[in-house]
C-alpha cells in the first residue's frame, strides 16, 4: 500500500524516503501545490536577472553563491511552522523545510538561476513585511549595499535579551549599555510614530547591536529585528533611525491587511509614507547631516537615472512591490533594479507633498483608514489622498522636477 507524501505529491516521479519507495503516478489524488517565483519573491522583476545579481554580487562583494530565506505563510496567514518544501529549478531540486517561524533557508547559485521554484502546500504565500535586514524582506534596497540576505548570518539565539514596554534588543554581555540606550531610541521612535501617523497598533520590533560586519543577516527572532553594529566608537549607527523608522512604519501599515499582495502598486503608499516619517523623525531629533546625507543620495540615483536618458518616472508603474507578481514594464536587467531604486525618492516626494497640505491631521487620517480597509488599491489610496488634501497627489514626475524639488529640500 502506497503511502501519501505529507507536503506534496510530485506526478510521475518515483521519490525514495527512509527507504520506502514511493510511485506518485495519479495527479488526481494528489494534494494541491503553490508553485512560487523565487525570483519575484526575493524582490526582482523577473527570474532573467538573477544572474546579473549573482555576477553583480561576485564583482562588488567576491561571492559565489548567494545564501537567501523566504518566510512562507498558510492560507490563514500564519507561519509555515516545520513543513515540507521544494526548491526547484531547471536540471534539479532540494527538499527543504520550513522553521519555526515560517522561514525557509536556500542558496541561490549560478546552477539554480533557471526557473527557480519554491513549492508549498495549496494557498501558501511568501511574506510580504516590509521589514528589511531579517526574514522575509519583499524588496531589494537599491544602492543601500548588499541585499538584506546576503551578508553573514548571526544567530539571535546566542543574545542576551534586554526587553522593556514590548520592546527587544539584544545584545551581548558586554555591550549592555549599548541595549539599553538602544531601548531608549525605539521608545522615542514608536512615540513619535504613533503621533504622527495614528497607528494605534505597531508590528513588532527589535534590535540587534553587534561587533559583527556592518552588514548581517539575522536568524531565530519573531517579527522584525533590525542589526545594528557596534564598534570601539559606539554604535555605528549611519542612516538606521531613518531607515529603522521607515521600515516600522511601512510594515505596520501594509501588514494587515497584506497591501502589497492586493495591489504592487501600492508600494508608494507604504514606501512613501514611510520614508516621510523616516524624513520628519531625523529632521527633528538626529543631526542634520542624516538627513542631508539622504537626500544626497536620492539625487545621486535621479541623476544615474538622467544619464540613462530616462525622463520621467511613474509610481504606478516603475515602483511596483514585485510580491504581487505583476510585470514591470522594461524589466530584464539591472538598470530596473536602479528605476525601482529611485521609487524611494519619488514616493516621498509625492508624501512631503501630501504633508505640506494636510499636515500630521491629514496624514493620520489617511492612515487609519488604509490600515483598516480591508481591501485596498492604488485608485482608492490616490481618491482618498485627494479627498484629504482637496488635489490630485502628484504620481508622475519628470526627473528634472523631482532634482528641483530635492535642492529646495536641501538648502532647508
Amino acid at each position: 500500500m502506497l503511502r501519501r507524501l505529507k507536503w506534496c505529491w510530485i506526478p510521475g516521479v518515483v521519490v525514495i524516503l527512509g527507504g520506502l519507495t514511493l510511485v506518485v503516478a495519479d495527479e488526481s489524488t494528489a494534494p494541491e501545490t503553490e508553485r512560487i517565483d523565487v525570483a519575484r519573491a526575493i524582490g526582482l522583476p523577473n527570474a532573467s536577472m538573477l544572474d546579473g545579481l549573482l555576477k553583480q554580487l561576485k564583482e562588488q562583494a567576491g561571492m559565489e553563491s548567494w545564501p537567501h530565506a523566504l518566510t512562507i505563510l498558510d492560507a490563514g496567514g500564519k507561519p509555515l511552522s516545520k513543513r515540507k518544501v521544494m526548491l526547484q529549478w531547471k536540471g534539479g531540486s532540494e527538499e527543504l523545510a520550513t522553521d519555526a517561524s515560517g522561514a525557509v533557508r536556500f542558496t541561490i547559485t549560478p546552477s539554480r538561476t533557471k526557473a527557480l521554484t519554491l513549492i508549498v502546500p495549496k494557498g501558501c504565500k511568501v511574506a510580504t513585511s516590509g521589514g528589511a535586514g531579517g526574514i522575509g524582506t519583499a524588496a531589494i534596497r537599491v544602492g543601500g549595499g548588499l541585499p538584506p540576505l546576503v551578508a553573514p548570518q548571526i544567530d539571535l539565539k546566542t543574545f542576551e535579551k534586554l526587553r522593556y514596554d514590548g520592546l527587544t534588543v539584544y545584545h551581548s554581555k558586554a555591550d549592555e549599555r549599548y541595549a539599553i540606550e538602544q531601548i531608549a531610541d525605539l521608545k522615542a521612535m514608536r512615540a513619535y510614530i504613533k503621533a504622527e501617523t495614528g497607528l494605534g497598533k505597531l508590528v513588532s520590533n527589535g534590535v540587534v547591536v553587534h561587533r559583527g560586519p556592518r552588514q548581517v543577516s539575522v536568524s531565530g527572532g519573531k517579527g522584525m529585528v533590525w542589526p545594528i553594529q557596534i564598534t570601539d566608537k559606539g554604535r555605528a549607527e549611519g542612516g538606521s533611525p531613518w531607515v529603522l523608522v521607515h521600515e516600522w512604519v511601512e510594515s505596520s501599515l501594509v501588514d494587515p491587511q497584506n497591501a502589497y499582495s492586493q495591489d504592487g502598486s501600492l508600494r508608494c503608499v507604504g514606501d512613501g509614507i514611510a520614508e516621510l516619517m523616516g524624513f520628519a523623525y531625523c529632521q527633528a531629533l538626529c543631526p542634520n547631516e542624516l538627513v542631508q546625507d539622504r537626500l544626497k543620495q536620492y539625487s545621486r540615483t535621479l541623476l544615474s537615472l538622467k544619464k540613462q536618458g530616462v525622463k520621467t518616472y511613474d509610481l504606478r508603474t516603475d515602483f511596483q512591490a514585485v510580491t504581487s507578481l505583476k510585470d514591470i514594464t522594461g524589466a530584464g536587467n539591472l538598470k530596473v533594479l536602479q528605476r525601482m531604486g529611485a521609487g524611494y525618492c519619488m514616493s516621498f516626494l509625492m508624501w512631503h507633498d501630501f504633508y505640506e497640505r494636510v499636515g500630521p491631521t491629514g496624514l493620520r487620517r489617511f492612515s487609519q483608514w488604509f490600515v483598516n480597509a480591508r481591501k485596498v488599491n492604488l485608485t482608492a489610496a490616490l481618491a482618498k489622498m485627494k479627498e484629504l488634501a482637496g488635489k490630485e497627489p502628484q504620481i508622475r514626475f519628470s526627473i528634472d522636477e523631482a532634482m528641483k524639488a530635492l535642492k529646495k529640500l536641501q538648502k532647508k
